[in-house]
């Protein structure tokens, strides 16, 4: 939602053809580029329980239940990235 083109496909698509290149932000994490967040720790968790399942609000609670009850946190070391 950040470069303002919403859940209108067709407005979506209308913005695309006028649209201007620009810079946004990016990061890499394990070799893979992501452009909006990543999740690690609960929410990495959740993602892995998810992938390739339904779609939708509840699915998404119910993995997230589960995830809550076999969580257990790590100590994550993070280096800053080079310019």
């Amino acid at each position: 939602m950040h470069l303002g083109y919403g859940r209108n496909i067709n407005k979506a698509i209308e913005k695309l053809n006028f649209a201007k290149p620009q810079i946004i932000d990016a990061g890499r994490l394990n070799g893979r580029p992501f452009f909006n967040l990543a999740g690690i720790g609960f929410d990495g968790l959740v993602s892995n329980l998810r992938k390739g399942k339904q779609a939708g609000f509840i699915p998404y609670f119910m993995e997230s239940v589960k995830a809550g009850l076999q969580y257990q946190s790590k100590p994550v070391p993070l280096k800053p990235m080079a310019n």
